[in-house]
C-alpha cells in the first residue's frame, strides 16, 4: 500500500483508525520497525510491555496459525518521519505458519509490520 502522505493528512482530518502495513516503499521506518522487533523477539520480549493475540484456522486441508504481536510506539526509539504519521499509536507484527494436512509446514519469516493509530 502506498499513500501521499497529503493525502494520508487529510484522510486522518475525519478521525479515522488506521492500520498500514509498512513495505519498502517506506525504506527506512519500515526496516527501524523490523529491527527493533527482531531485538525484542531475541531479547525475549523482557521489560517491553506488549499485547500478544494468536488464532489457529483449519480449511481447505491445511492449518493456519497467525501470532499477533502489538506495541505501543512509546516503547520504541523515535521513528523515520514519525510526526508525519499524526496519531501514530502502535506498531504490530504478524507472523503466520501454514500446514499442509501436517505434512508440509510453511513459516512464513517475512514477518508483516504494520503502524497504526487508535481514536
Amino acid at each position: 500500500l502506498y499513500m501521499d502522505l497529503s493525502c494520508f493528512s487529510q484522510k486522518f482530518l475525519f478521525k479515522s483508525r488506521y492500520v498500514l502495513a509498512l513495505k519498502g516503499n517506506q525504506g527506512l521506518l519500515s526496516r527501524q520497525v523490523e529491527d527493533w522487533f527482531q531485538q525484542a523477539i531475541a531479547h525475549n520480549w523482557q521489560g517491553i510491555e506488549y499485547g500478544y493475540h494468536e488464532t489457529v484456522d483449519s480449511s481447505h486441508h491445511r492449518i493456519e496459525t497467525r501470532q499477533v504481536w502489538t506495541v505501543s510506539v512509546s516503547q520504541l526509539p523515535p521513528l523515520h518521519r514519525q510526526n508525519q504519521w499524526l496519531g501514530l499509536t502502535t506498531v504490530v507484527m504478524v507472523r503466520s505458519r501454514r500446514c499442509l494436512r501436517d505434512v508440509l509446514c510453511v513459516v512464513r519469516i517475512a514477518r508483516a509490520e504494520h503502524i497504526g493509530s487508535s481514536a
